[in-house]
């Protein structure tokens, strides 16, 4: 038996051998060509293998090459080194040990799990060749045998010990694989007058034992084409080990591993959320992460850049469960350490639309005390509703969803330009699919609905900033994930459209309540045609670009059924509802019309109606004629013509007009009402 602390080796020869079997599954190595391997074993199952495909054979191939090359040329490593401000060499000169090369972490735990991956970190050693000092040798080595063009630009990456990024990266597209370079990791270093620490060159012990988690502290030995299991843990906790649990724990004791980089935490949830229910979560790791110092380096910007934090969210919420990603946020109690924002200065906002922040007032009656924290166990309601919904034939009990709320996510559209975003929403229907259009969307509109469980705690919060109100869920996508623009503009506009939708949906079913109790229910068609119209004209709710109305619509569907609870005929009513009200929706053919343009523009209204011109009162213009011929189907041109002419009309646009009006510096607008 092999004792605990000396690291595993799975020897690996090229092409397919066997190898020793205890204490773990034998591994092989294959090159492209083979037929795919098991992805689980079993005692009776064959030897599971690495299929290379024929980029990574060659990349392979490439970098032994170039290390070989390079231990017969010392002289160009040692001119790449530098001088510090004093004039003194920094590092060490080259010596005669052979350069070491490891493809380390997920590319080795995804190609063991039958998953393909481009991603490839390869770690470098010994002293002093540093990741980036073999990636500009390896453009040399390409150079000198006339295959430049099979490397893309080489980029450095700076370290940030600060935020726990400790090593510069070179990083470059080889072979159509992303690969990155960093130095083999060692022991962290303290020089005099600095708290900020510099990592050392390791063994590959050390390297492996800073790592994350111990099923990405595996590596592939490019000298050896070997699968190295230095902690010895790695291959158990994946599942190569027969009667071994598959585990999600750290390779070192975990509250030294999340000093090390809280991130980490955030990234054991997330591993977690991708490999399932099947792979237990550490019981000693669960209990560091709730542990108060490793919170508050969650916390500190200064030990962790918020930017990383909302990369390894958004990964969760791409990924294959979002659901579960969220119960283990809250079994852990990182909630609010992940939608970090300042609770303290919070405060209970209006319940309706979010305030502008350009001409919100501020409250005056808020209290001087914050509000009770959020309750974020609704965040896993809402996102166990969404999945469901988002898999209806997989949930017998709920009635079919009418097709306009069943999205269906599409494949982003491959793309050479790297720093072009997609389009929001895919252009066309795939040949394949039975759904309509409009239920067609890319995995990010999915990944902003479950980003939206997330804030919904928060949806009566708001806090002041810049003198302005604003939702607090604003301030979270932007600064405590440093989400995207487009991301915080769906959730705002999610959170706008649901309070709109879930009281239309009601007024129009006859179940909504007016002021004084009593049943609200739409007068006539033509009134329910208009206000269903206009609702669905909302910018908040479609705006043709990032939000559409039925994706709108099926959040609204969402938070209802949160509302209804367990009950399963409440639930199957809330679906009837809205599964009616789409088929009215359809029935009045507003899916179309609400969304045409009025028949006279703003430039018509000014030449009929010349004390309109120039006027900030248009836009209620022009909604009076779009009510209008949403009320009449038959409506032409003339008929808005004399709707506009008509006396009475003509004097409810003037007051339009008047109370539009800036009001000059320093006076007040008079209120209409008074005496």
């Amino acid at each position: 038996m092999l004792e605990p602390w000396r690291p595993l080796l799975c020897h690996l020869r090229p092409r397919r051998l066997a190898v020793p079997t205890a204490p773990t599954a034998p591994i092989a190595l294959r090159d492209s060509g083979s037929a795919p391997y098991p992805r689980t074993m079993s005692s009776t199952a064959g030897i599971p293998t690495i299929e290379l495909t024929q980029d990574e054979t060659r990349l392979v191939h490439l970098l032994t090459d170039c290390a070989d090359w390079v231990d017969q040329r010392p002289d160009l490593v040692n001119a790449l080194r530098l001088k510090d401000e004093h004039g003194e060499w920094i590092g060490r000169e080259r010596t005669k040990d052979p350069v070491e090369l490891r493809i380390a972490g997920g590319w080795v735990r995804d190609k063991l799990l039958g998953r393909q991956s481009d991603d490839i970190d390869v770690s470098t050693s010994p002293d002093p060749i540093t990741g980036l000092k073999f990636a500009m040798l390896f453009e040399q080595y390409l150079e000198s045998i006339g295959q430049r063009d099979l490397m893309g630009r080489l980029t450095k990456i700076e370290a940030k010990p600060e935020q726990s990024k400790h090593l510069e990266t070179a990083t470059a597209r080889v072979c159509n694989l992303s690969v990155d370079w960093v130095q083999q990791r060692g022991q962290e270093v303290y020089t005099a007058g600095s708290r900020i620490p510099t990592v050392a060159f390791g063994t590959p012990l050390e390297d492996a034992e800073r790592r994350d988690l111990t099923i990405n502290a595996l590596f592939y030995n490019l000298r050896t084409r070997s699968i190295e299991d230095q902690t010895g843990k790695g291959l158990a906790d994946l599942g190569f080990v027969p009667l071994k649990p598959k585990r999600i724990r750290t390779p070192l004791e975990p509250v030294k591993t999340f000093h090390d980089d809280p991130l980490r935490v955030v990234r054991a949830v997330r591993f977690a959320a991708r490999f399932g229910r099947e792979y237990e979560l550490d019981t000693e790791m669960e209990r560091a992460i709730k542990r108060d110092e490793i919170k508050e380096a969650l916390r500190n910007p200064q030990k962790i850049s918020r930017e990383r934090v909302g990369t390894e969210l958004d990964k969760m919420l791409l990924g294959n469960d979002p659901r579960y990603a969220y119960e283990l946020i809250e079994r852990l109690e990182l909630h609010p350490l992940i939608f970090l924002y300042d609770h303290p200065k919070s405060f209970h906002g209006p319940p309706g639309v979010v305030p502008s922040p350009t001409a919100s007032p501020l409250p005056a009656d808020r209290s001087s005390s914050p509000p009770p924290p959020p309750d974020t166990t609704v965040t896993v309601r809402a996102a166990t509703v969404l999945a469901r919904l988002l898999r209806p034939s997989s949930d017998p009990e709920l009635p079919e969803l009418h097709p306009l709320l069943q999205l269906s996510a599409v494949p982003f559209p491959e793309s050479n330009d790297a720093h072009s975003a997609p389009p929001t929403y895919p252009p066309s229907v795939p040949e394949t699919s039975s759904l309509p259009y409009l239920s067609h969307v890319y995995p990010s509109t999915i990944k902003r609905l479950f980003l939206s469980c997330g804030l919904l705690p928060l949806y009566d919060l708001v806090t002041i900033e810049k003198n302005k109100v604003i939702w607090v869920g604003e301030k979270v996508v932007r600064d405590g994930i440093k989400g995207p623009t487009v991301d915080i503009g769906f959730t705002k506009r999610a959170r706008d459209a649901q309070e709109i939708l879930r009281k239309l949906v009601k007024s129009v079913e006859g179940v909504a309540e007016a002021a004084n109790g009593e049943d609200v229910k739409m007068l006539d068609e033509a009134s329910e045609r208009a206000e269903i119209g206009m609702r669905l004209r909302n910018p908040a709710v479609h705006d043709g670009m990032h939000q559409r109305w039925n994706v709108s619509l099926l959040w609204s569907l969402v938070l209802d059924l949160v509302e209804a609870g367990q009950d399963v005929a409440s639930q199957r009513a809330v679906i009837e509802t809205y599964n009616r009200f789409i088929a009215k929706v359809l029935a009045h053919q507003l899916d179309k019309r609400s969304f045409e343009s009025t028949l006279l523009d703003g430039k018509a209204v000014n030449a009929l109606l010349p004390f309109t011109k120039s006027s900030p009162a248009m836009p209620r213009i022009l909604d009076l004629i779009m009510r209008l011929q949403l009320s009449h189907p038959e409506t032409t041109k003339a008929d808005v013509e004399g709707y506009l002419l008509d006396e009475a009309r003509q004097e409810e646009i003037r007051r339009m007009v008047d109370d539009a009006k800036p009001v000059p510096k320093g006076k007040k607008r008079k209120d209409p009402t008074a005496q």
